[in-house]
């Protein structure tokens, strides 16, 4: 493996990232949500990683961004329907947005960000 540290899970090891490691996935991910095979390649040659790896962060990205959209647009999915209900209007509390209960402050982490 190319990226430095392991935690282990119940079957796998799991490769955490570093941050510099972080911030050009990040930094490529805002540039194009989808990268291409040979930038790929590029990428994963200069931080160290598989493009595997690569391309695996950038699906887990996606969905994450997909998950925060959802959220953010006050839109759930009900259980084993498929169907988007709006959910009550987020207040606004110390600067997260809340649901209810949760606090959604995934969102505003993916806030594009100056690099």
């Amino acid at each position: 493996m190319h990226a430095g540290n392991k935690t282990r899970t119940k079957d796998k090891y799991r490769v955490v990232y570093t941050e510099q490691q972080k911030v050009e996935l990040e930094k490529e991910f805002l540039f194009n949500q989808y990268i291409t095979i040979q930038r790929k390649a590029e990428l994963a040659g200069s931080i160290g990683l598989t493009d595997r790896q690569v391309k695996i962060w950038f699906q887990n990205r996606r969905a994450k961004e997909r998950k925060c959209r959802r959220k953010h647009d006050g839109v759930t999915q009900l259980p084993n329907t498929g169907m988007g209900v709006a959910s009550v209007a987020p207040a606004v509390v110390g600067g997260a947005k809340t649901v209810g209960n949760d606090t959604l402050r995934l969102c505003d982490q993916l806030q594009p960000q100056q690099f």
